[in-house]
């Protein structure tokens, strides 16, 4: 007859740390109210209720972990920006768009904070990327040996190629766990 929430992820930031939560704990109330959830279609009760305190805040949350109820504080922090919301760049000439790298991109493929490059968002079908075997998805490393570190790197890098025009351009990427150097053979319209 327990109702509650159960803790199935922890993402790796210091407020969750510091709360001291654990994957398997159940959250059954929040400030002690009981959580009035029964269940899997009520997963939005929790957020719901959480949205409600400004970010700083904290929140004490009831918590089952085995046979023991205990009470653990959380400071709420504010929600990364999405993918959605990072910089992004699109190249007409090798049709393809990118973006930076999320935070929820970090926690899903389980790359280091550090993690440098941009996220290949979209790849147009017949496109010289595409050609090149770059699909949705890829992380970009480098162009030619030189560290895309960012989309404003990236940038960069597309504008010198655009202007020397190399009859093949090397890209290093990393698919899932593999990393992967394409090659791209662009057909420049040479004036």
């Amino acid at each position: 007859g327990t109702k509650g929430v159960r803790v199935t992820q922890l993402y790796p930031v210091k407020e969750v740390r510091d709360a001291g939560l654990e994957v398997g704990d159940l959250i059954v109330g929040v400030d002690g109210a009981e959580l009035p959830v029964a269940n899997p279609e009520d997963y939005e009760i929790l957020p719901a209720q959480i949205r409600q305190y400004k970010i700083g805040s904290k929140v004490a949350l009831d918590v089952i972990r085995g046979k023991n109820e205990l009470r653990v504080t959380l400071t709420l922090a504010a929600a990364p920006p999405l993918a959605r919301e990072q910089k992004r760049y699109k190249n007409e000439s090798f049709e393809l768009e990118a973006r930076d790298i999320s935070f929820m991109d970090r926690v899903h493929e389980r790359w280091p904070d550090g993690q440098k490059g941009v996220v290949i968002d979209e790849v147009s079908q017949g496109g010289w990327a595409a050609i090149g075997q770059l699909a949705g998805g890829d992380l970009l490393l480098e162009i030619d040996g030189r560290e895309v570190a960012d989309v404003k790197a990236f940038k960069k890098a597309m504008a010198e190629l655009e202007k020397t025009k190399p009859a093949i351009i090397v890209l290093h990427v990393r698919r899932g766990i593999h990393h992967m150097y394409l090659e791209l053979k662009p057909g420049w319209q040479r004036k």
